[in-house]
């Protein structure tokens, strides 16, 4: 009932900011004539400002003068058109959901594609709000002030991207499709011959790469933070061209049919793919709807879509999301959705962008055992960009490492290791890092904005990296973003300690060189975004520092990079707060353990710890034992 109540209150929203825009602009518009020239006419005469006649140039206009009750009546009714427009706008966006009016589309055969992008502008322009509302949040987490140009711009280049990622996803499944490609070959479902891929910007980060995947298998593609893994399957899918821009030589070729020149709804009847921001994809309202649309964009019937919806939800044990609106999902729930989604359509191929980012454990199990099992019993292809391979080393075929623009092809059996690093030990007098755990969709991620933004405003001493921080970007480039924050931070050292080092110093710790700094923070990787957010964060050098999911898109070396840096700024006497998944990530912190339905009534930062049990004995053995099982992960050796 409560799902059922939000939803039904989200469908109305469109309506009753209508009302208030409409409402403002009335106001406006009665204040502009009050103001330029008065307001006079029939009727009562109203207290008013004597009459202001403008200098020189100005001469012909004049400020205020009389105001009569007939002249505000006369400027009420002048507005009226226009904001019964606004108010109709909004009741058309509240009766008719704009994104099942693009799914129907589909049914009006080809030709199409004018009215399509038409459809899919309008069915970001209802999320406007919740943009504007998302990024005065980030903006809060910042405490700052950007200014006009500086809140313009990320809205509308927000509003553009969530509309391409929209189009983007439509495009994978086949939306307009209108003609279908012969079978495919499934004797040689992924093939690539001597293929390059060059990123718009000019950097090459695939170089003249071969390799041939066979039917029925699981394969990795690992690779440090920026390497190239989800640019590599973007090219598989045909969007890296089309809406990435980037360029492709060499051939890739997937059943046989080569990729080049191809758009990705001609392949979509085979070929399904899950982007790593998997919320900015859902183009359906509710999960039912975003599970079912591959089908539903074939042309199959309503029962017959249900059917094989609820069968694969009962699989999945997704069931009891089937009514949520896809907007109220976590991001764990979202990221399972998104799975049953690609398989609804029993693809011959399914590429996967790191579906274990955000999953539990017990999630992360249940899906790597059915995506073997599937593997194994239809011989569907899976390649699977991921850095948390651990639950999959065991059932992968196959691995395919990116390094320095090269694919190495390495057997999952080979020796491989990491070189060991000192972990370090905590400071005796230092706080304990606190990790909050618990299973997707438990509120991890409510509770540390609860504990950020308590009654809307950013808590003293307080700073998040949210779980997408992409909203905390507002300039144009890394470096930008970097001097920008450490310039206001050294503006503001009369109140808050100098920071040790630099933001760009922080980025490059974690990153090393495989970030650009002249490039734009939206085109960074998701580890790569979390890395600058996290550094951004930390200049102000908080009490406490909240992290949602910190290791999301973390290879080995940058984990190890953030243990280190989370544990000086621990150290320095900053409390650190996390929210994970990544189990060894919080015993090589030495993190204490609270989990989330425990701390759900703290209103603090600072109460968390009350929660605690008393200290074992010994806190070095679980960063010790952390140490051995990530020194058995890999930084991979050819076999």
């Amino acid at each position: 009932m409560l799902i059922t109540a939000t939803h039904r209150s989200a469908r109305w929203q469109p309506l009753r900011v209508s009302l208030w825009v409409a409402l403002f602009f009335v106001i406006g518009r009665v204040i502009f004539r009050v103001v330029f020239g008065g307001a006079s006419g029939s009727g009562s005469a109203l207290p008013s400002i004597a009459r202001i006649d403008l200098p020189g140039f100005f001469s012909s206009v004049h400020l205020f003068g009389p105001v009569t009750l007939g002249g505000i009546s006369q400027s009420v009714m002048t507005a009226v058109p226009v904001a019964a427009f606004i108010v109709a706008s909004g009741l058309l966006f509240s009766l008719i959901d704009i994104r099942r009016l693009l799914l129907r589309t589909r049914r009006w055969g080809g030709g199409t594609a004018s009215l399509s992008a038409v459809l899919i502008a309008l069915a970001v322009l209802p999320q406007l709000r919740q943009t504007a509302a998302r990024r005065a949040r980030a903006r809060r987490l910042r405490a700052r002030r950007p200014g006009l140009s500086g809140t313009i711009a990320p809205l509308v280049g927000s509003t553009v991207e969530r509309a391409s990622a929209l189009a983007a996803s439509l495009e994978a499944r086949g939306f307009l499709n209108a003609s279908r490609l012969s079978e495919p070959d499934c004797a040689a479902p992924v093939r690539a011959q001597s293929l390059s891929l060059r990123l718009e910007n000019g950097r090459l980060l695939l170089r003249d790469v071969t390799f041939t995947l066979t039917p029925g298998t699981l394969t990795l593609v690992t690779g440090a933070t920026g390497a190239g893994k989800t640019t590599l399957l973007r090219a598989m899918t045909g969007l890296f061209e089309s809406f990435d821009h980037g360029t492709v030589t060499g051939d890739v070729s997937l059943g046989g049919i080569n990729r080049r020149g191809l758009s990705a709804r001609a392949t979509a009847d085979f070929v399904a793919y899950v982007p790593q921001d998997v919320r900015s994809s859902f183009a359906g309202v509710s999960v039912a709807e975003e599970i079912g649309l591959v089908l539903a964009l074939r042309g199959q019937h309503r029962d017959a879509i249900d059917a094989r919806v609820s069968l694969l939800a009962r699989e999945m044990r997704l069931s009891h999301l089937l009514e949520r609106p896809v907007d109220n999902l976590s991001t764990g729930e979202a990221t399972l959705v998104a799975l049953a989604a690609a398989l609804v359509g029993e693809p011959s191929i399914v590429l996967i962008d790191e579906p274990f980012a955000d999953l539990d454990e017990d999630a992360l199990g249940r899906v790597a055992q059915l995506l073997a099992r599937l593997a194994h019993e239809t011989g569907i292809t899976f390649v699977i960009a991921e850095h948390r391979t651990e639950r999959l080393q065991a059932l992968a075929h196959a691995r395919l490492h990116i390094s320095d623009g090269n694919i190495e092809r390495v057997d999952v059996t080979a020796a491989i290791q990491v070189a060991a690093r000192e972990v370090p030990q905590p400071d005796k007098d230092a706080s304990p890092v606190l990790a909050v755990v618990g299973p997707n969709g438990s509120g991890k991620t409510s509770l540390l904005w609860k504990l950020a933004l308590p009654r809307g405003a950013l808590a003293p001493g307080v700073r998040l990296v949210p779980d997408n921080p992409v909203d905390l970007f507002d300039r144009e480039s890394v470096a930008e973003e970097c001097r920008a924050q450490d310039a206001r931070q050294k503006r503001a050292s009369h109140t808050i300690r100098t920071p040790d080092v630099s933001s760009l110093h922080v980025v490059s710790s974690l990153l090393g060189s495989t970030v650009d700094l002249n490039a734009h923070p939206r085109d960074l990787s998701t580890g790569q975004q979390r890395a600058l957010a996290i550094a951004l964060q930390l200049q102000s050098r908080p009490q406490y520092l909240l992290i949602d999911e910190p290791t999301r898109g973390l290879d080995d070396d940058a984990r190890y990079e953030l243990v280190a840096l989370l544990a000086r700024v621990r150290d320095r006497g900053t409390q650190v707060v996390i929210a994970t998944h990544d189990h060894d990530f919080v015993r090589l912190l030495d993190a204490r353990v609270i989990p989330v339905a425990l701390a759900a009534s703290v209103s603090t930062v600072a109460s968390l710890s009350n929660l605690l049990p008393a200290a074992p004995s010994s806190t070095r053995g679980a960063a010790t034992a952390a140490h051995d099982s990530v020194s058995a992960r890999t930084k991979v050796t050819s076999s």
